[in-house]
């Protein structure tokens, strides 16, 4: 049994070392394969941007505890009314609380690490591509926080959330969950 393990071991190095597996998350005993993304068929595609949706029906408040009544639109531009750039960045500015709070509550852990970390993760979840792995997205958060010009602290806490998100979609995606 443990020649199997040294022999499986060294494979994947030469896999990670040649980029046919992630040699990051090779580093840490996991093991992704980059290249399966790329074969997902249209409906595992179709399922997985309805799971990263983030459309909601619900009234959401502003930063000012304030929520806008929905004013009918005017052709023209009415004196005294902001222009529609400005509407827009308010109305952006009144979704934030639900996507920062969507951003904690999708790895399941509460809010972690140093203001600064939680910045570079609330930018990373706002940017994210639709379709993207949380993990991939969590494992974007880390990268950058370990550049040797950025370098964040990364919380354990969140260390863990990507081994568990990892592990979860594993099982999901091999079917090993029904």
């Amino acid at each position: 049994m443990a020649n199997f393990r040294k022999k499986s071991q060294a494979t994947l190095d030469i896999f990670a070392g040649v980029g046919l597996i992630d040699a990051h998350a090779w580093s840490e005993q996991i093991v992704r394969i980059p290249l399966l993304n790329e074969c997902l068929d249209e409906y595992t595609q179709r399922q997985q941007k309805s799971r990263n949706s983030r459309a909601t029906t619900e009234r959401l408040q502003s930063d000012s505890r304030v929520t806008p009544e929905k004013v009918p639109s005017k052709v023209g531009v009415i004196a005294g009314e902001p222009p529609k750039k400005e509407k827009a960045i308010a109305a952006v500015d009144a979704l934030r609380p639900r996507v920062e709070a969507d951003q904690w509550q999708s790895i399941k852990t509460e809010p972690c690490g140093s203001d600064e970390f939680r910045e570079v993760w609330n930018h990373t979840w706002r940017t994210r591509p639709d379709g993207e792995f949380l993990s991939d997205t969590i494992r974007r958060c880390i990268e950058a926080c370990e550049q040797e010009q950025v370098s964040v602290d990364v919380p354990r806490l969140f260390r863990e959330a990507l081994r568990r998100i990892e592990n979860e979609e594993f099982v999901r995606e091999c079917g090993l969950d029904k």
